[in-house]
């Protein structure tokens, strides 16, 4: 060493080890979070309280509302689901990003269709001589397509929603891609009527498709049996 012949290791500027201090702090900050996260919620399914079937994230602002409802003594499970976050897979800060890329004057928009169009989450529209080459949807705002990428994603991981119904239903036929993509679209479509009539958003149920058109669902599980083998014969309810 004294004669020059070891190489010296890199030590990276002062301020370039700061921000490395801080990087690094601030990823075992985010780790400890998530194991407290997952210690709360241990507890709270020790106690048969599941509070993760109407908040997706406890630690969010619907779930430390609803926390502190529960320790000051309500256990009204109305006043509980009145704490969360109207758009089911929508938190505080992804619904400011929503605000702040599409704004609340919903005038601007003539129908609700417009809105998911003007944001570029539409089946592109590509023919040519009579032949659709392309339904790829356009680029439309990047920081309003990581919002709704990430509602949409929290939305499918709900449960009895309609919006994890929609996804369920279409992933098998279309995919995943195209599935999370229609669930932006009625995300979307339900901000335009959020802000045209002033209403909250009304959960549909993860039951809507079937009370919707239970025909449709009948022939889907006859259509799913004859393929397995089955005879199916269908007789007239009992009076």
């Amino acid at each position: 060493m004294e004669a020059g012949l070891l190489r010296g290791s890199f030590v990276p500027p002062k301020p370039q080890r700061q921000l490395r201090t801080l990087t690094r702090y601030r990823k075992t900050q985010i780790a400890e979070r998530q194991r407290e996260a997952n210690r709360l919620h241990k507890a709270l399914e020790d106690t048969g309280i599941k509070l993760d079937c109407v908040a997706s994230d406890i630690l969010g602002a619907s779930g430390r509302a609803m926390l502190d409802a529960l320790v000051s003594g309500t256990t009204d499970p109305e006043i509980l689901a009145d704490l969360a976050s109207s758009l089911t897979g929508v938190a505080r800060r992804t619904a400011e990003v929503m605000v702040a890329e599409i704004g609340v004057d919903m005038s601007v928009f003539p129908t609700a269709g417009h809105l998911p169009s003007w944001a570029e989450r539409c089946p592109g529209n590509d023919q040519s001589a009579g032949k659709r080459r392309s339904g790829r949807t356009r680029k439309g705002s990047k920081w309003l397509g990581i919002a709704l990428e990430e509602a949409a994603l929290a939305a499918t991981r709900t449960k009895n929603t309609y919006l994890a119904a929609q996804y369920q239903r279409l992933r098998p036929r279309i995919g995943h891609g195209r599935a999370l993509g229609a669930v932006k679209h009625s995300m979307l479509v339900a901000y335009w009527h959020m802000f045209t009539t002033g209403e909250t958003y009304r959960e549909l149920g993860g039951n809507y498709f079937q009370t919707r058109d239970p025909e449709r669902v009948t022939k889907r599980l006859i259509a799913k049996l004859q393929e397995l083998g089955h005879a199916v014969t269908l007789e007239p309810a009992a009076a």
